[in-house]
């Protein structure tokens, strides 16, 4: 392994001012790697990740990740990407818990064997590192779906995952009451042949209030990564809107992940900055965990707010950015 100083750089300043500061640092490798992810974003590099840190000022810049395979190159991952998926390559985001959000694909420049991706418009920073929509950049499992729902008091968990090049995972079903602290509540060792059929799991125990359920899973190697989080309400009314993945949004269509007590009819409202109705949808969710497609072709790119209207009030409002 060749360990040297992979660049960064920021560009395309928005709304800020020459005073502007920031500073960034490369650091390997990356022990947040296998934390949970965004919807769609399936891997995330283990060899390394930047650190950028806005100190002053107020803009909005476009973050460059580069790679070089005589820099980048680590023993977890040989070759760092690859040539067929490089479409495929993203920013990825980390908030200190999930990877929450990503830039869009089809961003990089240059080869497998060096080039660069960027992520637009960015505002909020942390660490970013570089991610992949596509399995084949590289783990050996990839998550399908993860879902849940309520019954009779009860949680059911369903999941479906594809073992790409192991011949046995083991699956992890955790629980969590805040979000963050997790536990094992159900494991199962399967080969890859039993990968190829769903899986499920009722939590017949759920704690009271919010049970946030994520899936770990290791491969015959040992190498772990995790799911995107469920969430599931043990009590008689509650909403949690959760969020909107991909975010930025570059195709015109995302999905918006909510999570409700009960049965549940809403309006899903569309604003722009200034709180003026753009787009409405109403809804009906289950008592569970929700996936709901939306579409905003019609919107022009910019940054909008998303929230829902029920009878027992307005739920919390989420921001997305259209490119």
């Amino acid at each position: 392994t060749v360990n040297g100083y992979a660049p960064i750089s920021i560009t395309n300043f928005v709304g800020g001012a020459p005073t502007d500061r920031f500073t960034a640092e490369y650091i390997r490798p990356n022990p947040f790697f296998a934390q949970p992810k965004a919807l769609g974003l399936l891997r995330v590099s283990k060899c390394d990740y930047w650190q950028l840190d806005k100190n002053t000022g107020t803009a909005t810049v476009d973050v460059r990740l580069y790679w070089d395979e005589t820099i980048n190159n680590c023993t977890y991952a040989s070759p760092y990407v690859r040539d067929l998926f490089l479409a495929a390559l993203v920013v990825a985001h980390y908030d200190g818990a999930t990877w929450d959000t990503y830039g869009a694909p089809s961003t990089f420049v240059g080869t497998a064997a060096a080039g660069n991706v960027t992520y637009p418009g960015v505002s909020v920073f942390s660490p970013f590192a570089i991610g992949s929509m596509d399995v084949n950049n590289p783990l050996a499992i990839s998550l399908n779906y993860i879902t849940g729902q309520k019954q009779s008091g009860n949680h059911l968990l369903n999941w479906k995952v594809t073992c790409i090049s192991t011949p046995s995972a083991t699956l992890e079903l955790q629980r969590s009451s805040d979000g963050r602290n997790y536990t094992g509540i159900y494991s199962i060792f399967a080969t890859a042949l039993r990968c190829a059929q769903p899986f499920d799991y009722t939590d017949n125990q759920p704690a009271k209030g919010t049970n946030y359920y994520r899936l770990k899973m290791t491969d015959v190697d040992g190498f772990v990564t995790y799911s995107t989080v469920v969430t599931l309400i043990n009590a008689n009314k509650g909403i949690d809107i959760m969020n909107i993945a991909p975010n930025p949004i570059v195709n015109g269509q995302f999905n918006l992940r909510i999570s409700t007590a009960e049965k549940t009819q809403m309006e899903l409202a569309i604003t722009d900055m200034q709180g003026r109705v753009l787009q409405t949808r109403s809804v009906t969710t289950i008592a569970g965990f929700n996936t709901i497609p939306m579409n905003v072709r019609n919107l022009a790119a910019g940054t909008y707010q998303l929230f829902g209207n029920t009878v027992d009030g307005r739920t919390k409002v989420l921001r997305f950015v259209i490119q």
